[in-house]
């Protein structure tokens, strides 16, 4: 079975992203003897080395792409495998003769990262390096991540490969550039930057014994998705098709961002999706914003989070790719990344919705077991896409795959108590995977259904933002005895309706920790993602071929012949694939009606 995956990440978002999603992993590591082992396969995405002392290393295999300022006070090439972190004792592991040291200012730490330092040096040398114990997370409101994050790697817990950090100019000169998609494509095509990608992919690569396939978690909506896009055809041409998850990811824009910004936003959201879904194996865009070509956000149950906060939206999305790839990382799995593409993929049609529940609404006074928690929603969703304009919710959508992946529930949740096992069938089935597979089929007809159960629930330790209402404890268990009449309290909705009021709730909420945050530090909450194939996706299409339109009329209008070329490429496919996913709703229908 293939195992190892290389992941790419480009973008300050995608980084973003990426930082919550590695620190999730590592905070799932046994570090001792007798420490349970997680049920998430490590190898897939991490890779094992040694450092010149001879001390074994766990770092992602990884290959990462930002601006020189994104790093803040990190090194760009990590600190496992420098003199620094040695001490002079050990210096003649690396150069016996004199060196002059040439060096700016290194800018302050946050209290985290210090504290991250402290642990590592009093650690006991055991021959193992990586990330570091939870000892400085026991007080997360005591780092106010909030108020100290201004880039990713201001809460990275853990190391990474001196091959993973490629970093490109931002002077002020050029960063008006890095909003343009042809600038990113251009750029890696004939800068150096793909060349760096490339010799760091291969390094990965021949390490692998198995490599089963990559994913790529990049910008959408500027220069770096037009870099994905060339990342992508590289990949294709490389290592062959059906190999490669693209993520695309969208943060909420600034409502003071001005039109211009914002144009060049929207064609570059445009270009990187046709460009992604052109060589990729499936494409799964992930926000939380509502629309792709708007600024106004979801809410979600049980959930208080900052809108324009990155720290905050990041997590959300990283939370759900943890779970949703455990189909294809677990130690037990069955499938792998070209398995997904086999299974929910059918001719052009790669796109693909991703919906979650964080956290799983499953309350243990209101539900005996889980055949209740199920049959309490017959009717209604206790998921939510985060793939903008799509709703599995809506009835004119047909889905035709689904793959389905919970975590946090032990197998005693499945077990229905004597007196209810004539209530339904979902009752009456003690097997987890039978009874997901026998609820989505009963919403669902005529789709294929996979399930991954893992009871191992999501680990939200620091740095994860605490971004979850009253109703959820330490464990991740709600404590409500009825259902949110809404998608989130009062509060959520108040920040993500844009008010530009400022009230004693929002500037609670701003910090992360509102009067209806939850009182206590949730370290894990069960939850369950729902990768999806269906005709939901043709309404992204839709409205892409309508932004399309309107930003061809402007780019007509300045005689930007080039870039009203691409869009007419762009548009023509889109419009293509767009038909294809009509023609399936009507071959659908036709065969509900035989």
């Amino acid at each position: 079975m293939p195992n190892e995956i290389i992941t790419l990440q480009l973008g300050r978002y995608a980084n973003y992203v990426g930082t919550h999603w590695w620190n999730i992993q590592e905070s799932a590591f046994a570090y001792q003897d007798g420490d349970e082992l997680s049920e998430s396969d490590p190898d897939a995405m991490f890779r094992e080395g040694e450092t010149l002392r001879g001390e074994t290393t766990f770092t992602p295999r990884l290959v990462l792409v930002d601006t020189k300022d994104s790093l803040a006070t990190l090194p760009s090439q990590g600190s496992l495998y420098n003199e620094e972190s040695y001490g002079e004792e050990d210096a003649h592991y690396l150069w016996d003769n004199g060196v002059d040291v040439h060096q700016s200012k290194a800018l302050p730490k946050n209290q985290f990262l210090q504290d991250l330092q402290k642990e590592e040096l009093q650690a006991p040398t055991n021959g193992f390096q990586n990330g570091h114990s939870s000892n400085c997370s026991s007080d997360p409101k005591s780092y106010a991540f909030e108020k100290v994050v201004s880039t990713w790697s201001d809460y990275k817990r853990i190391h990474y490969h001196p091959r993973t950090t490629i970093l490109i100019d931002s002077n002020p000169v050029d960063k008006s550039k890095l909003e343009s998609f042809h600038f990113g494509y251009e750029e890696a095509k004939t800068g150096t930057v793909l060349n760096e990608i490339e010799e760091s992919v291969r390094f990965f690569a021949e390490e692998c014994d198995a490599l089963q396939g990559f994913h790529i978690l990049c910008n959408m909506d500027d220069a770096f998705g037009g870099m994905a896009c060339s990342v992508s055809e590289y990949i294709n041409d490389e290592f062959g098709r059906n190999i490669c998850a693209c993520f695309p990811v969208l943060h909420p824009p600034s409502p003071l961002a001005n039109v211009s910004k914002l144009r060049n936003r929207s064609l570059s959201n445009l270009l990187t999706l046709e460009g992604l879904l052109e060589t990729s194996g499936f494409v799964v865009p992930l926000s939380v914003c509502q629309e792709l070509f708007k600024s106004k956000a979801k809410s979600f149950p049980h959930l208080i989070y900052n809108a324009q906060l990155e720290y905050h939206t990041s997590a959300v999305l990283a939370a759900s790719l943890e779970c949703m790839t455990r189909a294809y990382r677990s130690r037990s799995r069955r499938s792998s990344v070209s398995d997904i593409v086999v299974n929910m993929v059918s001719g052009s049609r790669k796109l693909l919705e991703l919906s979650s529940s964080l956290p799983l609404p499953y309350d243990h006074i209101s539900h005996e077991c889980f055949a209740d928690f199920l049959c309490d929603y017959s009717d209604s969703m206790f998921y939510h896409s985060l793939t903008p304009y799509t709703s599995a919710a809506s009835p004119v959508v047909k889905t035709f795959s689904q793959n389905v992946s919970l975590m946090g529930l032990t197998s005693l949740e499945f077990v229905t108590p004597a007196h209810l096992t004539e209530q339904s069938a979902l009752h009456q089935c003690s097997n987890p995977t039978a009874m997901i597979k026998m609820y989505m089929k009963e919403r669902f007809q005529n789709s294929q259904c996979s399930v991954t159960v893992v009871e191992e629930a999501m680990k939200t330790l620091t740095p994860y933002p605490q971004i979850f209402s009253e109703c959820v404890q330490f464990d991740g268990s709600i404590t409500t005895m009825k259902k949110p009449s809404k998608f989130s309290d009062q509060y959520t909705e108040f920040l993500l309706n844009g008010n530009s009021s400022t009230t004693s709730s929002e500037k609670q909420l701003q910090n992360g920790h509102g009067d209806k945050a939850s009182p206590n530090s949730v370290s894990s909450v069960p939850m369950m993602t729902v990768l999806e194939a269906s005709t939901s996706v043709g309404q992204l299409l839709k409205q892409s071929y309508e932004q399309g339109i309107m930003l061809r009329k402007w780019h007509a209008r300045l005689g930007n012949s080039d870039t009203e070329s691409h869009l007419d490429e762009t548009l023509e496919k889109l419009q293509t694939l767009e038909r294809d996913y009509q023609v399936c709703t009507e071959f659908s229908d036709d065969d509900s009606s035989d």
